[in-house]
């Protein structure tokens, strides 16, 4: 969520200038108490104050109940509209045939001893997210952690080889190192076993140490000049550039709409179809903006008498604004411009001549 508040920033301003991000919330819904309820309060607390300050809005001990792919509805009964929606609450197993009940967990992991075989079973092992091993210092068994795969896979490496050889084997016992995570831009908290940090040092401890993870030092070395050209930047290495066509029209019913702020035209809230039905009754033509009635155009002097405009949470297609002009010779017609409708040069060019009248 920290990541996708700076994009909003600092990103996608500067790709699509005619859009208006502020319309654009982000929400984290947090199961938990906190956000990083795994880590010290120091963190929790730390990595919630970041968030709420870049904007994002945080509901804790809330649940996803139901979504219909437009309206998400959690277990206190507020419902969200909204078409976009990242599931990032964890990983479930898939349900394997053949074990007992008893020894699948309600996110599907599988109970395991301390050398990762799986119980009732003779020759089966798992270890990582799908392993759920209880320990005296972890009887809740171990967070689902990259670092606690690689351990458990290097331990059962030398135990499967200590097994062949009749030798015996070792159990696992996870030695936490410590916890990081980055929130944002200078933004991190991390948890040691004898200290706990936050802001810019710790977002440069974060740095670091994923550095050395990465292997070969020519990786090393492209990977810290792309974060650097990004800090530097507040940009991306990597970019997708959607609906190119749509982008500038959007950026000319951006201008428009200032343009009209300043006339005296009040705007009816109906949507396209609404608004066309109804001016089609009154003896507007549609598609004015035509071979045939734009010459029209050339030779009379038009006005605009009504607008329509609806920026409601259906269709794309009704995200725009329906102008209704006439001319001194009494000649009526409907010009369409908006997010989801294709809109041509003619139109543009007929409603800035009569705004730019105004």
């Amino acid at each position: 969520s920290g990541a996708f508040a700076e994009i909003k920033k600092d990103i996608l301003p500067k790709d699509y200038r005619g859009i208006d991000f502020s319309r654009l919330n982000i929400l984290l819904i947090e199961g938990t108490k906190n956000t990083l309820n795994s880590m010290s309060n120091t963190a929790q607390l730390s990595s919630r104050n970041y968030l709420e300050k870049m904007g994002v809005k945080i509901y804790t001990e809330t649940f996803v109940k139901n979504y219909d792919g437009n309206i998400l509805t959690l277990n206190t009964g507020v419902e969200i509209k909204t078409k976009t929606v990242i599931w990032a609450a964890g990983v479930t197993g898939n349900k394997i045939e053949g074990f007992s009940p008893e020894i699948i967990t309600p996110t599907n992991r599988l109970k395991v001893n301390r050398i990762n075989k799986v119980l009732e079973s003779e020759n089966i092992f798992a270890l990582g997210d799908i392993a759920y091993m209880e320990t005296p210092r972890y009887p809740k068994a171990h967070p689902q952690l990259a670092n606690v795969a690689i351990n458990q896979a290097k331990l059962l490496a030398k135990n499967l080889k200590n097994l062949e050889q009749n030798k015996p084997t070792k159990d696992f016992e996870y030695k936490d190192f410590g916890s990081m995570a980055t929130i944002g831009r200078n933004k991190a908290v991390v948890d040691l076993p004898f200290i706990h940090f936050k802001g810019y040092f710790a977002w440069l401890t974060w740095i670091f140490v994923h550095l050395m993870l990465i292997l070969s030092v020519k990786n090393k070395l492209i990977i810290f000049i792309n974060w650097a050209w990004a800090y530097i930047t507040k940009s991306t290495s990597l970019g997708l550039i959607l609906s190119q066509q749509n982008e500038r029209k959007n950026v000319e019913v951006s201008l428009l709409k200032v343009k009209i702020k300043n006339t005296p035209f009040k705007f009816h809230y109906a949507t396209v179809s609404e608004a066309l039905n109804k001016l089609s009754l009154e003896g507007f033509v549609t598609d004015f903006n035509l071979e045939k009635n734009y010459t029209k155009f050339e030779t009379e002097n038009f006005e605009i008498v009504d607008v329509y405009r609806y920026e409601g949470d259906t269709d794309p297609s009704d995200q725009a604004i329906v102008y209704a002009i006439e001319s001194d010779a009494g000649t009526k017609g409907i010009l369409v411009n908006g997010y989801g409708i294709s809109s041509d040069s003619r139109t543009i060019k007929i409603l800035e001549k009569i705004l730019s009248k105004k």
